[in-house]
């Protein structure tokens, strides 16, 4: 019988015995549990998955996952239940995957927002975006773009930034809500064009946009996949995309940094994440499908078309992602003097 106490002063091969007994004793404790995890993700997914999303339904966000969740029900032969969780700044949708069993079968999109802006919004977040989740891949990059009501008498951007300068507080600019990515988005160019609007929050985008058409509002910074279609039918004018280079869907669109606000950008993304405690397994099972779906033609080019540039890889790369997005967005916040909640 071995002691550990006493194993120091063991002759030497007694010694190595005892060592190597160790060994094998920790690689038998460690076997069933690497088996296990082994065996989960081979037999994964074995009952529906369930994607969370924290935007509304019929939102360019909702509308992506939906594609998603269909090709891998095609793929794994599993439902995929798309499950809409708005509110709060996407805090809702993040603190139910943050919590849920980290197994696999529930997934968040995560965005700039639930995993970068709330940081800077925030004192205390009810999840850590860093510490709660599992990176599985980004998908997509998307700018933004500012669009007003074909009443509004500014034809580009320099107007607008006079207009709200000779008229401080008097247009009304919308947004998804306290804190969206909209609202941040306006705030900074306020801050950079010195300029004040009045801000006018919504519950998502959809009835922004209504208000936007209707002419209740006289401004919107969206996704160019909600706004493109109004655009071309001359329901909405566009002044600027958010991007650092134009968009290829807008081409006769400047940038707001070249249109007067130099450095100005602000770019949308959306990832995968799961619960931490994830299986590594199981983690990259779903990203290698996932980056390959996203890759194929019949996904990647109406993705395309619609604004969006798919940017699906390493679950490394997504995390790095993470990391700069909170740097930056805290900054951001800062000087923007958006008071954290």
């Amino acid at each position: 019988m071995f002691r550990f106490g006493n194993a120091i002063n063991q002759p030497r091969w007694r010694r190595c015995v005892w060592i190597a007994a160790c060994f094998a004793a920790a690689c038998a404790f460690g076997q069933p549990a690497a088996a296990q995890a082994q065996s989960q993700a081979a037999s994964y997914p074995s009952k529906p998955i369930n994607f969370v999303i924290p935007n509304e339904p019929g939102s360019g966000p909702d509308i992506l996952m939906r594609r998603l969740g269909l090709r891998l029900q095609e793929k794994w032969a599993q439902t995929v239940v798309p499950s809409n969780k708005p509110g709060a700044s996407q805090i809702i949708a993040s603190e139910f995957v943050a919590k849920a069993a980290p197994d696999g079968y529930t997934l968040l999109l995560g965005t700039m927002q639930s995993h970068g802006a709330n940081s800077g919004l925030f004192r205390k977040l009810p999840y850590d975006p860093i510490k709660d989740f599992v990176p599985i891949s980004l998908l997509v990059t998307a700018p933004f773009v500012l669009v007003v009501h074909p009443s509004v008498p500014a034809k580009n951007m320099r107007e607008l930034l006079e207009l709200a300068h000779a008229k401080s507080g008097s247009l009304n600019y919308g947004s998804q809500g306290n804190g969206s990515l909209g609202h941040i988005g306006m705030a900074v160019l306020e801050h950079m064009g010195n300029v004040h609007m009045n801000h006018i929050p919504y519950k998502g985008s959809p009835p922004a946009r209504q208000d936007l058409l209707g002419g209740r509002i006289d401004a919107l910074m969206s996704t160019i996949f909600l706004h493109l279609g109004d655009i071309r039918a001359g329901k909405a004018r566009a002044l600027g995309v958010t991007s650092l280079q134009r968009n290829l869907l807008l081409p006769d669109v400047p940038t707001i940094s070249e249109a007067g606000l130099s450095g100005y950008e602000m770019i949308g993304w959306f990832g995968i994440f799961a619960p931490a405690g994830t299986s590594r397994d199981i983690a990259m099972k779903l990203n290698t499908e996932i980056v390959r779906i996203m890759n194929e033609p019949d996904m990647k080019n109406p993705l395309t078309e619609q604004g969006m540039v798919v940017v699906a890889g390493s679950a490394d790369e997504l995390a790095q992602l993470v990391a700069r997005e909170i740097a930056k967005y805290i900054k951001i916040i800062r000087e923007a003097n958006i008071e954290p909640t």
